[in-house]
C-alpha cells in the first residue's frame, strides 16, 4: 500500500533536479622546514588535491625526502600539470612542522 501511494505522489510531483554549487573547503596545509618561512598550500586556486609525501630509507638514514604538491582532479587523471610547493631533502636534526588550518 505504501509503495503505491509513493508512486502516485511521485507521478504527481516528479523530483526536480537542481544544480549543486561546488564549494571548496577553506582549509590549508602549512609546511615549515628548518628555518625557512612556512609554505601554505590551500584548496581552490591551488588545486583540488594536496599531496604530502615523505620517503626515508636505510641507505641514507641521515636524511629523508619530502614533497608537497597540489593539482586538480583533471591533472591527476592525466598525470601532468599541478604545482610543486616543496621538493627536497631534510637533514638529520632539522625540524619539520606540518599544520592543518581550517
Amino acid at each position: 500500500m505504501a509503495q503505491a501511494e509513493y508512486e502516485i505522489e511521485l507521478a504527481e510531483n516528479p523530483p526536480q533536479p537542481t544544480k549543486l554549487e561546488r564549494q571548496r573547503p577553506s582549509a590549508s596545509l602549512q609546511l615549515a622546514v628548518g628555518a625557512e618561512p612556512p609554505i601554505v598550500a590551500s584548496f581552490g586556486a591551488d588545486g583540488e588535491l594536496l599531496s604530502l609525501g615523505a620517503t626515508w630509507n636505510s641507505w641514507r638514514p641521515e636524511r629523508f625526502y619530502l614533497s608537497l604538491s597540489s593539482c586538480s582532479c583533471e591533472q591527476a587523471i592525466a598525470k601532468q600539470g599541478g604545482k610543486d610547493w616543496f621538493k627536497g631533502h631534510v637533514a638529520q636534526g632539522e625540524t619539520v612542522v606540518v599544520r592543518i588550518n581550517g
